[in-house]
């Protein structure tokens, strides 16, 4: 069931090791590690800044306002009508870079692959090549064994279009270029600067919300995307993306 896949993402505890009998949505909550990159693009002169709305989400996208002028992964918006302001996206194949970090330390593990990218970038890389920042920078969670042990994160980033078919290589062994399939998304956003009690939050009541509406999804994983600098204090955007089973 959904509930026992959720279970198994979160991983809160071991009901044969602690004996636990009923764990609240709320105690698991508190359990999982929260995933959000808030230093996630580079401002770009002459981007324009729109408001947010819900109202602007529920279209097409090919160029979503809060990439503010970055390169982003093309996704188009499902027209099935979704309670709890979600959306159901239907991404395009694409390359992105990645890396894996495994630590106990959700704060420490993003610091890390990001600093790991971000030398990619700038120009460590076989060509010699700096290339421009996209958005948005994306964080995979695979949960480890237990509250004190250490997971596995993979931060990645978008390679832009004119680099897709012809990435550089990385020079770094923990850097690595990552194709994408297709795929699709139970999507949550949500405006403001965010934390881990924020993202924790949001993709709780997103799979509840799912959970509610029968709809079918992988629990064993979340991402949560983030397209802000800090530096940027309105019309902020933030997302959870749910793996979608259709």
């Amino acid at each position: 069931s959904h509930n026992l896949n959720l279970h198994a993402l979160l991983r809160i505890s071991d009901r044969s090791r602690m004996g636990v009998l009923q764990v609240t949505r709320r105690s698991l909550a508190i359990g999982v590690v929260a995933l959000l990159v808030c230093i996630s693009c580079f401002a770009t002169p002459g981007s324009s800044v729109r408001p947010y709305s819900k109202t602007n989400l529920h279209v097409l996208h090919s160029a979503p306002w809060f990439c503010h002028s970055l390169d982003c992964p093309n996704y188009e918006v499902d027209p099935i009508a979704i309670q709890g302001d979600i959306e159901l996206r239907h991404y395009d194949a694409g390359v992105w870079v990645s890396t894996n970090v495994s630590d106990v330390n959700y704060d420490q593990a993003v610091k890390t692959g990001f600093t790991r990218l971000f030398e990619y970038i700038s120009g460590i890389n076989v060509d010699l090549k700096k290339i421009d920042m996209t958005a948005p920078v994306r964080t995979l969670l695979i949960p480890g064994d237990g509250p004190f042990c250490e997971s596995n994160f993979k931060v990645s980033f978008f390679m832009p279009f004119a680099l897709q078919d012809s990435p550089p290589a990385p020079v770094r062994p923990d850097t690595f270029i990552d194709p994408a399939p297709a795929q699709s998304f139970y999507v949550f956003s949500y405006p403001g600067f965010t934390t881990e009690a924020t993202v924790m939050e949001k993709a709780m009541d997103v799979l509840g919300s799912l959970d509610q509406q029968e709809l079918r999804y992988d629990a064993s994983v979340f991402y949560a995307a983030g397209y802000d600098p800090p530096f940027r204090l309105l019309n902020r955007h933030n997302e959870v993306w749910i793996p979608a089973l259709v």
